[in-house]
């Protein structure tokens, strides 16, 4: 058994089946020697795990997730002079915009359903058919005025 191919932690054999990094940055940045590793390359379990890397890497997507969020990283530099650039759209600038809101995950969040108690009834006739009504009520807690609605519930004028 190759002492070498256990000693190297599984993501180095993630990382060299992805392919995003230079072989040399990629042992570098695990602090592996390059001859070294193409001393071992032939070694079965050395074989074994990286096969078993681009498998995983392969089934899951994440090779193509990493090129995908490299190329992104790539080009926000380019967004950012376009967003600033006065010789280019308002339109422009603002898809611009929003195209890197989106990238730093800074999109507003939609609209909640409204928080509170909520009721809904559905009416039933004696033979078992819906009669097709259903009342539904949601407590707001942001509405202005909370005592008005109750007062309309029981019937209150005010």
């Amino acid at each position: 058994m190759s002492t070498f191919a256990t000693a190297l932690p599984e993501s180095f054999y993630i990382d060299l089946a992805i392919g995003l990094t230079s072989f040399e940055d990629l042992c570098s940045a695990y602090e592996v020697d390059p001859d070294e590793v193409r001393e071992h390359d032939r070694d079965p379990l050395f074989v074994r795990r990286l096969m078993l890397a681009k498998q995983v890497v392969d089934d899951d997507g994440r090779a193509f997730r990493a090129r995908c969020r490299s190329i992104v990283n790539n080009s926000v530099h380019k967004l950012y002079k376009i967003m600033n650039d006065p010789d280019v759209s308002a339109s422009t600038q603002l898809d611009a915009f929003k195209t890197l809101a989106r990238f730093g995950d800074m999109e507003p969040k939609a609209a909640k359903e409204a928080a509170g108690a909520k009721i809904s009834l559905t009416i039933i006739a004696p033979g078992g058919a819906e009669s097709g009504l259903t009342i539904e009520h949601v407590d707001n807690a942001e509405q202005a005025d909370p005592t008005a609605e109750i007062a309309s519930w029981v019937g209150i004028d005010e």
